[in-house]
Formats: structure tokens, C-alpha cells, sequence
């Protein structure tokens, strides 16, 4: 055999193998972007749902979510293979599902243990005897950037891969027989090329085609003159372009993609901000007293609820104290409402200048105020309600001359929960007592009842 026949065979062989390695990259690139499109659209589609069932699980109306997961089911059933969507609360009970016999169970699976856990969205593949299939979850969340939010639960959806694995496989044949079948046509240009500039131009081909094996598509055989060479650089420099015109575009397309999505994310977050803005703003609104800014009766109520029942419970210390400003009925005569509330906007101040962060000190209503002392004993609460006392004696008051003793004061009864107490109530009643037997002892005093 010839040196010029094992140089052809040579050349042919090479040129061979690259287009057929080209071909193997370029069918595995095509079904990992497919699979990233699917994976992206999913993506999309489920956050985009996930607003609305915030809206709907925020707002407690559940029945709604049935009506979201049938819609999005009937539209999506033909168009994206979609086999069932299931939303999960915080607690993975279910609240929402195609299958209704799946309301309310607990789901334990690992995956779904995982996805519920993720503040992102989470993807996993499962293969069947016969198809695979595709679940996508999405957290329920409010977060706002870095944030800590509210986590409502998990909406987890999944799809059928039969036809997109069906899809991919046609796609992959066609472009393995269309890379075979070029690879044959060049191995017949090779063999009908005995001209003596076939080894380099040979070489040019074999070097672009592993550049694009490694995944340069800028790489190009430059290979110049006449014939069925020239004719296959051509070609190969050709498939090489479009195929990073295509490559471009779809990033370009992805990139469209992704802002948009970031852009509906911000204007998500944004509402979500003032929402929970006005939230807390009511919140306050609705347990602050107007005029003195301290809390009310109503925020003071709640906390006696979830304080009291945990006091008896782990047997920690709790203390309510009761305070009344003395002969205030005589002030406001004498001066007008006007001047008492400005006597009870100064006393709030110095209350809430005395009392710990995780006390709560409260207008009870009219000149009464009253402080909760979680953790706090008998002989550190007297000695709280008598310092309150002692700082209001020697503070200064507009025209508390005109008070008797010529001054102005009040008057503290302080109580603590004991084991027998069975509600809340009996711990405030008891401080209330306290407080009735300093304003019959002379007021200006400070009484702790047993």
C-alpha cells in the first residue's frame, strides 16, 4: 500500500471521527439547553403560581387553591405534560392537589423533606418502567432580599417527560444521521482529492473540528483554494457559524429571559415590602394608644394569654403591676383635659424610660397604666413599682402645686401569679387589689399583695 493511499485513509479516518465527535457535542449541547429551557420554564411557571398561592394561603382562603391548581392543570395538561401539582403548608400537610384524595396527608418523602427545607427552587429527575418525569419545587416565601420572611410552604409540580425525551431522541437521530451522512459525503470528497495539497488543508480541518469538539465555535478551518476541500471547509466553517449564531441567540434569549424574571421578582418583593409595611403599620395602630404611645389594653390582653399559660407551665415568675395617678379628676378640673394629657403623655415617657425591653407597659385605660413583668419575683417587682413611684414624686409637673400635698403622684399595686391561679384574669384582679388598698392607705404608696 502507498504512502499516498495511507495518507488518504489517514485523512479520511480523521476527518471522520472529528465530524462525528462534532456531531456527539452538538446533539449533547442541544439536549442540555432543552433540558435548561424545560427546567427554566418550569421554573417560571411555578413562581409566577407561587404569588398567587401566597396570596391565597395569606389570606386563608384555601379554596381558592383548588381552584388555582384545576386551572393551571386543565391548561397545562396537553401543553406541558403537566401529571399533578400538590401545595404543601409549612407542616408539608397537603392543602392543594389534582389527586383530592391527597387533602390533608403529612408527606414524609425525602425529596419533598429537601424541597421544603431549600429557599430556592429544587429539581429532580425519576425514572419510571417506561418514562421519566420531571418534579420542580418552589418555596412559598415572602422574603424580601436577604431578609427573613414568611415561609407559607412548598408548591411541587410534575411533568411527563415522554414526549420531550421523545422529541430530544428524534432530534439527536436526525442530527447523528445528518453528521454521519456529511462524514460519508467528505470521506468520498477525500478519496476523489489525490492533489498534493490534501495533507495540510487535512490537518486545518482536523485541528478546527477538536476546537469545536472542546467547545470553540469561533474555531474555523480556513482552508483556501479550489475543489471538494475548499467545498467542506466551507461547509464545516458554515455549520460552525450558525451553530454560534444559534448558541448566541439562545443565551441572548435566556439572558431576555432571566431579566424579566428578575425585574417581575423585584416588583414582587417590592409589593411584598409594602405590604408587610402597612401590615406592621396597622399592627401598631391597632395596639398602640394614640396619645401616650404606649401600648393598649387590647396588646397587654395578648400578652397575658401567651405569657401566663407558659409562667404555670415551666413555673417561671410573672408580675403585673397597676399604676393610678392620684386625685387626677382634680387636675382635670382644674386645668382642663388639655393639661391632664399632657400629664399622662410625660408620665409614659418616664414608664417607659424605667421598664426592661421584654417588660410590657401599657395605658389600661384613663389615668390607669399597668406593666407585665415576665421573670420577675415578688421582691423585684415591689421594688420596680416603688422606683416608678419615688421617680414620679420627684419629677416636675405643670401645676401639680395645685394637687393635694402639692404635688403630683401615684399610686402602685402590684401582683404575682401563684400556682392555684388558673387564668390571667386572677393575676391582673389581684394586682387591682393591690392598688385599691394603696389608694385607701393615703395613696402615693406602693402595696404587694401575698
Amino acid at each position: 500500500m502507498s504512502i499516498r493511499v495511507k495518507l488518504l485513509l489517514l485523512g479520511v479516518g480523521m476527518v471522520v471521527v472529528a465530524m462525528l465527535a462534532m456531531g456527539v457535542f452538538m446533539a449533547n449541547k442541544q439536549e442540555r439547553l432543552y433540558k435548561q429551557e424545560m427546567e427554566n420554564k418550569a421554573q417560571v411557571l411555578l413562581e409566577g403560581f407561587s404569588a398567587v398561592c401566597v396570596s391565597a394561603m395569606a389570606s386563608d382562603e384555601f379554596e381558592k387553591l383548588d381552584r388555582l391548581v384545576e386551572e393551571l392543570h386543565f391548561r397545562l395538561e396537553e401543553t406541558a405534560d403537566l401529571e399533578s401539582v400538590m401545595i404543601l403548608n409549612h407542616r408539608r400537610e397537603v392543602v392543594g392537589h389534582t389527586n383530592k384524595e391527597m387533602y390533608g396527608r403529612h408527606i414524609d418523602d425525602p425529596f419533598v423533606k429537601e424541597a421544603c427545607e431549600s429557599a430556592g427552587a429544587t429539581i429532580r429527575y425519576v425514572q419510571g418502567e417506561s418514562s421519566r418525569t420531571m418534579v420542580v419545587a418552589m418555596p412559598l416565601d415572602t422574603r424580601i432580599g436577604d431578609l427573613p420572611g414568611i415561609h407559607w410552604g412548598t408548591v411541587i409540580a410534575s411533568f411527563d417527560l415522554s414526549r420531550a425525551d421523545a422529541e430530544v431522541a428524534g432530534l439527536l437521530t436526525n442530527n447523528l444521521v445528518a453528521v454521519l451522512a456529511f462524514a460519508i459525503i467528505t470521506a468520498l470528497l477525500f478519496s476523489l482529492a489525490m492533489q498534493r495539497s490534501l495533507i495540510r488543508p487535512i490537518l486545518q480541518l482536523t485541528a478546527a473540528a477538536l476546537q469545536l469538539k472542546e467547545g470553540d465555535l469561533s474555531a474555523r478551518s480556513n482552508v483556501v483554494g479550489s475543489g471538494e476541500l475548499s467545498q467542506l471547509s466551507s461547509t464545516l466553517d458554515g455549520m460552525a457559524a450558525g451553530l454560534q449564531r444559534y448558541t448566541g441567540q439562545l443565551h441572548e434569549l435566556v439572558a431576555q429571559r432571566t431579566q424579566g424574571l428578575n425585574q417581575a421578582n423585584e416588583e414582587l418583593r417590592e409589593a411584598m415590602r409594602k405590604v408587610e409595611e402597612a401590615n406592621e403599620r396597622l399592627e401598631e395602630l391597632a395596639t398602640t394608644d394614640a396619645l401616650t404611645r404606649l401600648r393598649n389594653r387590647r396588646h397587654l390582653q395578648e400578652m397575658l394569654e401567651w405569657h401566663f399559660p407558659l409562667a404555670q407551665r415551666s413555673r417561671r415568675d410573672l408580675a403585673f403591676i397597676m399604676i393610678d395617678v392620684d386625685h387626677f379628676k382634680n387636675y382635670n378640673d382644674t386645668h382642663g383635659h388639655p393639661a391632664g394629657d399632657t400629664v399622662l403623655v410625660k408620665f409614659a415617657e418616664l414608664l417607659k424610660g424605667r421598664v426592661r425591653r421584654t417588660d410590657v407597659a401599657c395605658r389600661y385605660g384613663g389615668e390607669e397604666f399597668a406593666v407585665m413583668l415576665p421573670d420577675t419575683g415578688p421582691l423585684d417587682a415591689k421594688r420596680l413599682g416603688e422606683e416608678i413611684r419615688r421617680i414620679v414624686e420627684e419629677s416636675v409637673f405643670p401645676n401639680e402645686e395645685t394637687q393635694p400635698g402639692g404635688r403630683l403622684t401615684v399610686s402602685v399595686g402590684v401582683g404575682c401569679a401563684s400556682s392555684d391561679m388558673v387564668d390571667p384574669g386572677q393575676l391582673v384582679e389581684k394586682a387591682d387589689r393591690a392598688l385599691y388598698r394603696a389608694k385607701n392607705d393615703g395613696r402615693n404608696r406602693t402595696v404587694l399583695l401575698s
